[in-house]
């Protein structure tokens, strides 16, 4: 099999002095390691930190925006990332079965910076603790009627006012819900469990290597978005044309460096090898919003969905279909509104997500969505897989029991390429996403495209 040496990126760091801050600054791939959430892909920009914001407690006499919020002050200013998650390491154990039973709470108990919100509950989710989110267009209005309560702000695409430690970020959210765009930043994470961000089963068994995926030569470009873990060299792919367009955006397998490999390690590749096997004409491009543990939040994804959008449109793309293999439940069984405003930004595109593994008919964020394609799992002879979510918001159904794809995981050499079998909704998504791409190259439109996936599309792909 090939092999390749893990990559790893190199940190520098300066440090400037004044009479009022000290600045320190360090290459966001280290930052974003530190804290096991995903970065972004380096080709959107020369530079890491175009995805990263400059952040800190409000020095004396300075302001944030023209005000000085909550009156604190400090010296100190911080790089930071979307969804800081600052918290201990993560090992879940996946147990026998389909699918790994990984609880909200154990997450949570692993992750300090997490509030596990109404544990057993109707609105059990979790959340980033102390962290809001608006959009700039809300944010003065937001930094001036929560001012007593913010340490800081982050001003980006979607800003987030971090609050102090005394602050219940879900509670001022929901009572200023009428007058201010402020939203809680929801965890993602591909875990199973209780409600958060879900979609992947128990560990991948390795198989035999399927033969390579033809290639075929579409007519008509169609571009299918895989926001995921990343995406590895893998046989399969490297001779694509659209490999590495978007520059590489490798696979983190073992993040410790404990000789353990990482929980959702390969899952990005994993995925793309389904929307390959079954759409083998598609141009299919990556972008990291899932770490190797499979966690991520609103703010990543929503920024992924602006960031993309906005590549794309720049290299004179269109992107036909996006595929999400993770969500989450919310503290009010509404789709984060960070969401909301990047789904509503997309024209003449399908929106195609995973339903989850939680087993209930409890939304799922952002598969609920009306907009939204939710795709549930089937076994192999077609009945509901019985850790599928399900319920009047799910649209369809595809194989998500033993699928066979495209893996990566790590060897005495290096890197190990091959095949595995795995189990979730994760893998239900880009099989629709696949059909939907295959149909638009029939020259369906994208609404039509839509239309032909149906409640019965597990028994038409078997």
């Amino acid at each position: 099999m090939a092999t390749q040496t893990a990559i790893s990126n190199p940190a520098t760091a300066a440090t400037r002095s004044n009479s009022t801050l000290t600045v320190r600054s360090t290459l966001v791939t280290t930052i974003r390691d530190s804290l096991r959430l995903p970065g972004a892909t380096k080709p959107l920009s020369t530079t890491w930190p175009h995805f990263c914001t400059l952040t800190g407690l409000v020095p004396p006499g300075k302001t944030v925006n023209g005000r000085t919020p909550g009156g604190r002050s400090s010296q100190s200013v911080e790089i930071t990332t979307p969804g800081d998650a600052r918290a201990s390491r993560e090992r879940l154990s996946p147990c026998d079965g389909t699918v790994s039973l990984v609880h909200t709470h154990e997450i949570a108990e692993r992750h300090p910076a997490f509030q596990h919100h109404d544990p057993g509950g109707p609105a059990e989710c979790l959340v980033h603790r102390g962290q809001l989110l608006v959009p700039l267009g809300g944010l003065d209005a937001a930094v001036d009627e929560l001012a007593r309560w913010i340490d800081r702000v982050d001003s980006a695409d979607h800003a987030t006012l971090r609050l102090r430690p005394t602050a219940d970020a879900i509670r001022i959210a929901e009572d200023y819900a009428d007058r201010l765009k402020v939203s809680a930043n929801h965890v993602h994470t591909v875990m199973v469990g209780a409600p958060i961000l879900h979609g992947t089963g128990a560990k991948p068994e390795p198989v035999e290597l399927p033969p390579e995926p033809p290639a075929e030569d579409w007519a008509k470009p169609v571009t299918v978005l895989i926001l995921d873990t990343g995406v590895d060299p893998h046989p399969w792919f490297t001779s694509r044309p659209w490999f590495g367009e978007w520059g590489p955006v490798p696979e983190t397998l073992d993040f410790e460096g404990d000789g353990v490999t990482d929980a959702q390690a390969g899952h990005g590749t994993f995925v793309t090898g389904v929307a390959l096997r079954h759409a083998p004409g598609a141009v299919l491009r990556h972008h990291r919003v899932l770490s190797s543990h499979g966690i991520t939040d609103d703010r990543t994804v929503a920024m992924a969905l602006r960031r993309t959008r906005q590549h794309a449109a720049a290299r004179g793309e269109h992107i036909d279909v996006v595929v999400l293999t993770a969500g989450c439940h919310t503290t009010d069984d509404r789709c984060p509104p960070a969401l909301v405003h990047e789904f509503s930004r997309f024209t003449d595109t399908v929106v195609v997500a995973a339903a989850g593994n939680h087993g209930t008919s409890r939304p799922f964020w952002p598969a609920a969505l009306p907009s939204v394609v939710a795709v549930g799992a089937t076994k192999p002879d077609g009945s509901p897989a019985p850790f599928s979510g399900h319920g009047p918001w799910v649209d369809t159904a595809a194989p998500g029991v033993d699928v066979v794809s495209a893996h990566v995981r790590p060897s005495a050499t290096g890197r190990a390429y091959g095949a595995a079998r795995w189990s979730g909704t994760s893998f239900a998504a880009p099989r629709v996403a696949a059909e939907i791409a295959k149909a638009i190259n029939e020259g369906l439109t994208h609404t039509a495209a839509r239309e032909r996936v149906s409640p019965a599309m597990s028994s038409q792909v078997s």
